[in-house]
């Protein structure tokens, strides 16, 4: 797989993972670690859609 495809297919599953009422399962772990999670995957997204470009962060939006 080329590093761009699979900066298109990490976005998309980042974005997947973030439009997630919840990531982790327990109460425990939402409460220790959601937002510190939320933030990490929100980092990632931004420094992926700059490595994908415009066409890049074009292509992750429209392809599921």
């Amino acid at each position: 797989v080329s590093e761009f495809k699979f900066c298109i297919g990490r976005l998309q599953f980042l974005r997947s993972v973030q439009q997630q009422q919840h990531i982790f399962l327990t109460e425990e772990m939402r409460e220790r670690r959601e937002l510190i999670a939320r933030e990490n995957i929100s980092r990632e997204i931004r420094e992926l859609e700059r490595e994908a470009g415009l066409i890049g962060r074009a292509i992750a939006r429209v392809a599921k």
